[in-house]
């Protein structure tokens, strides 16, 4: 369990099948509200590049939902 003393939001859209979807991550830091914010950004580009190489990859649904 990760256990930070500042968390933050980091918001952002990305677009799938044509349509706009909002997501969020949190992100965390020991250090200050700038890190912590730094750290959601960090994990936002992540989701994105994972929905970017699984809509480049052909995937159509994630396996869970096949």
């Amino acid at each position: 369990m990760r256990v930070f003393k500042f968390w933050r939001v980091a918001e952002s859209t990305v677009l799938i099948d044509g349509t706009e979807k909002s997501i969020s991550c949190f992100g965390g830091s020991n250090y200050s509200e700038t890190d912590a914010v730094a750290d959601g950004q960090r994990r936002l580009e992540a989701v994105k590049h994972r929905f970017a190489t699984a809509l480049l990859s052909g995937l159509r649904c994630w396996p869970y939902e096949c």
